[in-house]
């Protein structure tokens, strides 16, 4: 399964390997789970509803999640980092 990092989610990851590597290890490994088990697994995975329908997310830790969508063989990840940014409306 191959991901596709938003701009806005590439940025969150860097800056999250530059300055807390211990959840840029998390993000790592939940993006492993993922690519094997999409809806099941680490960071309490959920379905999102309303707006986000069709979007699933993980926890990172307390406050931040990583959205994701499954598109058949391709992962794109939309968001890495607060849950308090807004998502493209394209799923």
């Amino acid at each position: 399964m191959l991901v596709e990092f938003t701009k806005s989610a590439d940025e969150d990851y860097q800056w999250w390997k530059e300055n807390e590597p211990k959840k840029a290890d998390r993000i790592q490994r939940l993006l492993e789970d993922i690519k094997s088990r999409p809806f099941k697994g680490i960071g309490k995975p959920e379905p999102l509803k309303f707006d986000l329908q069709g979007y699933w997310s993980r926890r990172i830790d307390k406050t931040n999640r990583l959205v994701y969508a499954i598109h058949t063989k391709k992962l794109p990840l939309f968001l890495a980092a607060s849950t308090t940014k807004a998502l493209p409306s394209s799923a």
